[in-house]
């Protein structure tokens, strides 16, 4: 984590952060500015509950002067532990029915601290070169950022080569990126894996090809900024538009895309647009009961919310957590308990809360669902609209 922050601190300033500078800096000021300890907790829940973090643990986290056990599970001190069981157990008492798996929230941790290094990868040469070192280093077992990243990078290996062989324009930014890194010898690599081997791409070459398909999106969706909204061409009265919705959001990497629509018809009158609106929701739920009265569990549901984060971020993550809710996810319920102060959940609740991203972030958790559990066909959400 710190040297995280020490990396985005030398790329927001141009050079290292100096003794008396904060290495939380508040990230809009023209100079290194500290965060206040109400921007560190603000921004510390948000980040936590992006990636799905029971709300037990998020409670325990502002109530302990922002303890988190380490990410093999431990804490510093027996006495840290202490006082973060007993945190965790007084939000128990007052929350009777919700249970917390402490393996699986240290595993959404790692998979938060995973993201945060590629994403810092992709952005820092000098911290990728770094990064893949620790990669490399096999002997190490400790959860650090190399051990982390490998691990995730491996289970991606097969999709991140295929990015790379289907877009000719992304396999050349991954080929800047490895020369960046490792001069013109990885990005030979990268090009020679790609041609010759794609069940056989090294570390190196994994990363590269990670920064590669997250630039060319960003990249994708700034030129889409300046293009007249052929994103929005679906009949909004199908069946099927939410399995068209999700499958264009898996396959352009564009989150922003129901979201477009949502406010394209909130900009009709209401007596056009408000029916169609209530339709797409009505829709969207549908799935998610579905998925609810199939008994899709809440690791599948994690792994979805955390596929979103890692791949859209927290913006996204954030609503998707909470609409997951709907699919029978304890934690998505608790935290609307915990925030709107009710026991059980409705669709008014889910509106007022979420606002515009309410069809979107459902879309979001289907997109993330067949990402994981359906190993990216859209077809497989097919079993979830109601009335099949």
């Amino acid at each position: 984590m710190l040297r995280a922050q020490y990396d985005r601190f030398e790329g927001k300033f141009g050079r290292p952060p100096g003794p008396d500078d904060p290495l939380f800096f508040d990230p809009d000021a023209d100079e290194p500015t500290p965060l206040t300890t109400v921007d560190l907790e603000r921004h510390s829940v948000a980040t936590l509950e992006a990636l799905g973090i029971s709300p037990a643990w998020i409670y325990a986290t502002q109530h302990t002067d922002g303890l988190l056990p380490m990410l093999d599970g431990t804490f510093r001190s027996d006495e840290d532990r202490r006082e973060w069981d007993a945190a965790i157990a007084r939000y128990l008492r007052t929350h009777p029915g919700l249970v917390v798996d402490p393996n699986e929230e240290i595993r959404k941790l790692r998979i938060g601290a995973s993201a945060t290094s590629l994403r810092l990868a992709r952005d820092n040469p000098s911290y990728a070169a770094s990064l893949i070192e620790r990669m490399q280093d096999t002997e190490r077992e400790d959860h650090g950022d190399g051990h982390l990243v490998r691990t995730l990078l491996q289970g991606m290996a097969s999709e991140l080569v295929h990015s790379l062989a289907a877009d000719p324009a992304a396999l050349a930014v991954a080929k800047e990126h490895a020369r960046a890194w490792g001069g013109a010898e990885l990005a030979e690599d990268v090009e020679r894996t790609v041609a010759d081997s794609p069940d056989e791409a090294a570390l190196p070459v994994l990363l590269a090809a990670f920064a590669a398909t997250g630039a060319q999106s960003q990249h994708d969706e700034d030129e889409d900024d300046h293009e007249d909204n052929d994103d929005l061409d679906f009949d909004v009265e199908a069946a099927n538009v939410c399995e068209e919705l999700v499958g264009a959001v898996l396959d352009q990497d564009r989150p922003d895309i129901p979201r477009n629509l949502i406010t394209s018809l909130v900009e009709l009158d209401e007596d056009d647009g408000g029916p169609l609106i209530a339709m797409l929701i009505v829709n969207a739920m549908g799935y998610l009961v579905s998925m609810r009265e199939a008994k899709i569990t809440s690791v599948q549901l994690n792994d979805a919310v955390a596929w979103v984060a890692a791949n859209f971020g927290g913006e996204y993550a954030g609503a998707t957590a909470i609409a997951s809710s709907l699919a029978g996810h304890p934690e998505g319920e608790a935290f609307l308990a915990e925030h709107r102060g009710v026991t059980e959940v409705t669709v008014n609740h889910l509106s007022e809360t979420l606002d515009i991203d309410f069809f979107p972030a459902m879309i979001w958790l289907c997109a993330g669902m067949v990402a994981t559990a359906g190993d990216g066909d859209t077809e497989w959400l097919h079993r979830y609209r109601a009335g099949q």
